[in-house]
């Protein structure tokens, strides 16, 4: 049972799918445009889009199609990115038992040979050098990747929690103003 490190060094690139991209890019750049117009003090009405002006249409229907949209999107990138999480964890899992299994064969070898030659017999383990071989091969593996590991964790919580954010600030910023159209209608 050989080790790949290419197996390993796989599992430094989580899975991530074309709709958790795209759900993620939609939902930020929709969190975006409405805090971009909150913050520059542009009223929704103002825009245009698709080259259509909004000027004629009620500020409360933009505003509760802005919040649809943008549930939408936030729960299609949540559901993605669950999906591509519980992928990630079947990817680890299927080389975690393909370590342990090295890890344990290999432990327990060695502990056979050092008590056969502490009694004085020779160790004939016709595996045990390739074996051995594949241990410290993930062993230093392991220990040349733990910082990209890090930093792979560190990205994934950017990528959950970012667009999350932005999206929860941008929802409460089109509560607030559907609170103050509705007062004013």
């Amino acid at each position: 049972m050989d080790y790949d490190q290419k197996e390993f060094l796989e599992l430094l690139h989580p899975f991530k799918s074309d709709e958790t991209m795209k759900a993620r890019r939609n939902v930020s750049t929709i969190a975006f445009l409405v805090l971009a117009l909150w913050m520059l003090d542009i009223s929704i009405k103002d825009v245009s889009v698709f080259g259509v002006t909004l000027k004629q249409s009620s500020e409360l229907g933009i505003l509760a199609i802005a919040i649809v949209l943008l549930v939408y999107w936030l729960g299609m990138f949540l559901l993605a990115w669950l999906q591509d999480q519980e992928i990630q964890k079947e990817r680890s899992y299927i080389l975690k038992d393909h370590i342990s299994t090295i890890v344990s064969r290999f432990e327990k070898m060695d502990a056979d040979k050092k008590k056969r030659e502490e009694n004085g017999q020779t160790f004939v383990g016709s595996s045990y050098g390739q074996l051995k071989a594949s241990y410290e091969l993930y062993k230093a593996q392991e220990g040349r990747t733990k910082k990209a590991g890090t930093l792979v964790s560190l990205l994934r919580n950017l990528e959950i929690f970012v667009p999350m954010i932005l999206a929860t600030c941008a929802l409460l910023v089109l509560i607030s103003g559907v609170v103050h159209a509705a007062s004013q209608s």
